[in-house]
């Protein structure tokens, strides 16, 4: 039989007027709160959610949740744990009931289908998530969320307090953090969170301002993390010119279709810079080469001093480095092929 004792309660942060504004509640202490999580993550994953549920040797919000759902074979909901270790299940939408075209943007954060841990860390206090008809005050994401566990994905929301941190994020494949719920983190959190994490976890803050994920990575110095770069063709070509930029690189960098994109990293020699860049998000055999060649050549202006011909542009920009900004430029050239597809040469002027 499973038993999760209650053993005290741990104070949290002061509590705001207002009953939305986020702020670290005080929690419950369980017995065994690793075993609680993964009681959770296996219930999650059940055929028949709301009967194990219902089974379940846990204190539940069903009334509002289960008891008014009839059983849908198929149907996934989102686990949102409150501070007092109480299980609400969130219902996703029904299955078979959204389109390709509706569920591509998902699928292209997640960038695969296999079945991923995802945890949540938001504002879960209960009093304000019993008075939140829709839920989105205490968790802005909360939609986001529903579309991932539609897919099939295993997603549990939870405060993040200190007592519980690693235990809710162990194992995970994908975390979001709330970014009205990060001031209230332990100061040390990315030393307890990344080590528990699948080896390649991705990290995420939403933005409840913007409603934007900012991906972030470990940091070798304080804070012990650092907002890194989205995934994609746009953010690469950023990160590749930086480089190039902040490590004086003169050779010609080559831009071929029937190669990957290449790693920055072979341009640069300085550390703190190749930490940097180790922990970006980019597969750089994925990157579509032809779209990398399209923007750069776009961003290019024709220069009568870069060369002679239609082939070749100029790309100026300005580089921040050490709390200035620098002038830079990059001569990029086209060059054809027999295939009839054309490779770009990117060079620092």
């Amino acid at each position: 039989m499973v038993n999760f004792e209650h053993i005290g309660t741990l104070p949290g942060s002061p509590q705001p007027k207002d009953l939305f504004e986020p702020c670290m509640p005080e929690v419950d202490v369980l017995s065994d709160i690793e075993g609680f999580f993964a009681y959770v993550r296996e219930m999650l994953t059940s055929e028949d959610l709301p009967a194990s549920a219902q089974a379940a040797e846990l204190q539940q919000l069903v009334h509002e949740d289960i008891r008014s759902l009839r059983a849908v074979k198929g149907q996934r909901y989102v686990a949102i744990i409150t501070p007092g270790r109480i299980v609400s299940l969130s219902p996703s939408p029904l299955p078979n009931t959204k389109t390709g075209k509706e569920l591509a943007p998902l699928r292209s954060l997640l960038g695969t289908d296999q079945p991923l841990q995802i945890t949540a860390i938001s504002y879960t206090r209960l009093e304000a998530y019993l008075e939140d008809r829709s839920k989105t005050k205490c968790i802005p994401f909360l939609g986001l969320l529903l579309g991932f566990a539609y897919l099939g994905h295993s997603v549990l929301v939870f405060e993040g307090h200190p007592s519980a941190l690693a235990a809710g994020v162990k194992g995970s494949d994908l975390v979001i953090i709330d970014s009205g719920m990060l001031p209230f983190l332990p100061a040390d959190w990315p030393a307890v969170v990344f080590p528990v994490l699948k080896p390649k976890a991705r990290l995420f803050i939403h933005e409840r301002k913007t409603f934007a994920l900012t991906p972030i990575t470990r940091k070798d110095g304080p804070p012990g993390w650092q907002r890194s770069e989205p995934d994609g063709e746009a953010s690469y070509i950023n990160m590749l010119l930086t480089t190039l930029g902040k490590s004086n690189h003169r050779q010609s960098v080559w831009i071929r279709p029937s190669n990957p994109a290449p790693d920055p990293k072979q341009f640069t020699t300085e550390r703190a810079q190749l930490a940097y860049l180790s922990r970006l998000p980019f597969q750089y055999d994925r990157l579509k080469v032809d779209v990398i060649i399209k923007t750069l050549w776009n961003l290019g202006k024709p220069d009568d001093a870069a060369g002679d011909g239609a082939d070749t542009r100029i790309f100026r920009a300005k580089l921040a480095e050490s709390g200035r900004m620098r002038d830079i430029a990059f001569l990029l050239r086209l060059w054809g092929s027999d295939e009839g597809k054309q490779s770009l040469e990117i060079r620092l002027q």
